[in-house]
This record gives structure tokens, sequence and C-alpha cells, in this order.
């Protein structure tokens, strides 16, 4: 169990960082 509650913990920062990358990207886009 704690094997596989450490690996879908990183997914979740994975796709927190994409989120985040994203929303900085698009507010780079919005004040240009």
């Amino acid at each position: 169990m704690e094997n596989i509650l450490e690996e879908y913990a990183g997914l979740i920062m994975a796709i927190i960082m994409v989120f985040v990358i994203n929303g900085l990207f698009f507010k780079v886009l919005i004040g240009v």
C-alpha cells in the first residue's frame, strides 16, 4: 500500500506542476 501511495502522490505532484506551469504560461500570454 505504501508504495502505491508514494507513486500516486508523485503522479499528483506531476499533474499539479503541469497545471501550475500552464497557469503561469497563460498569465504571461495574457500579460503580453
